[in-house]
């Protein structure tokens, strides 16, 4: 991931999963490297569950972000769980565009999204 990210990558989580989450990756990261991500996760109690309200949180609160990623499914996430078509609509009303996918061991498909004109903290 980080090779797309420039050298202060900020990478947004449009989904909450047990396994594979913003403490999992930055413990993998500490670990490895003695430094963290800037990572941050979608909160939808804040939110709400609607393309709107994801929109706003990609556009207000991840408008420096390098990378957004999504999961096409519910499975393994934690409650409250986030609407994961109306995320893939956010990302793409927001103007972001999907570079890369890969599968998790649970079967589900992630997707880092990018901005076509990033922010200047991730060149």
């Amino acid at each position: 991931m980080g090779q797309y990210l420039g050298p202060h990558p900020s990478v947004a989580f449009g989904f909450r999963h047990v396994l594979y989450n913003v403490n999992t990756v930055n413990l993998a990261r500490l670990l490895q490297t003695d430094s963290a991500f800037d990572i941050r996760q979608i909160d939808p109690i804040v939110t709400g569950k609607s393309v709107r309200g994801y929109l706003r949180w990609i556009q207000r609160d991840n408008a420096n972000v390098c990378g957004l990623l999504t999961s096409n499914k519910v499975r393994g996430n934690f409650k409250p769980l986030i609407n994961p078509v109306f995320m893939k609509k956010a990302a793409q009303q927001a103007g972001l565009v999907p570079i890369q996918k890969w599968s998790t061991p649970d079967g589900q498909k992630i997707t880092l999204w990018e901005y076509p004109n990033p922010p200047p903290n991730c060149r």
